[in-house]
């Protein structure tokens, strides 16, 4: 299990054990994390996105235009909510390279999850999940 720590910044895996380790710390307090592609994303209360490759110590960070909510793995996606903004930004897990314009989404896009080639995601003013094709 991964864990963002908000005192410390850190993120902390958890090993079956129950025994734990920081293992990487972020550029500001943490805010969401999601698994995927190999790597542990986080989302920062700085709006930023970081990467953290589960292989390796290195992290790759982007800042991010608005307050992300969540952040999502779909395939070779990254999809993080821009709830204040109304938007969606579609990233590619491997390069961490913007995938086309956002997404405008009314409505509050607040939560992600996925199902085969089908990404869902909650418009919480609108009371609507909305199904997206990637």
């Amino acid at each position: 299990m991964w864990m963002a720590i908000e005192d410390t910044s850190t993120i902390r895996r958890y090993g079956m054990d129950g025994g734990g380790r920081t293992w990487i710390s972020l550029p500001f307090r943490g805010t969401d994390l999601s698994y995927g592609r190999g790597s542990v994303w986080a989302l920062s209360e700085a709006d930023t996105l970081t990467r953290i490759d589960t292989g390796s110590p290195g992290r790759t960070t982007k800042r991010l235009t608005g307050t992300p909510n969540e952040v999502g793995i779909s395939g070779r996606l990254a999809i993080v909510t821009i709830p204040t903004l109304d938007r969606l930004l579609v990233f590619d897990a491997r390069t961490m390279k913007r995938k086309g314009p956002s997404v405008d989404l009314a409505g509050y896009p607040f939560g992600i999850a996925d199902r085969g080639s089908r990404v869902y995601v909650t418009a919480s003013d609108a009371h609507k999940l909305v199904e997206l094709e990637r």
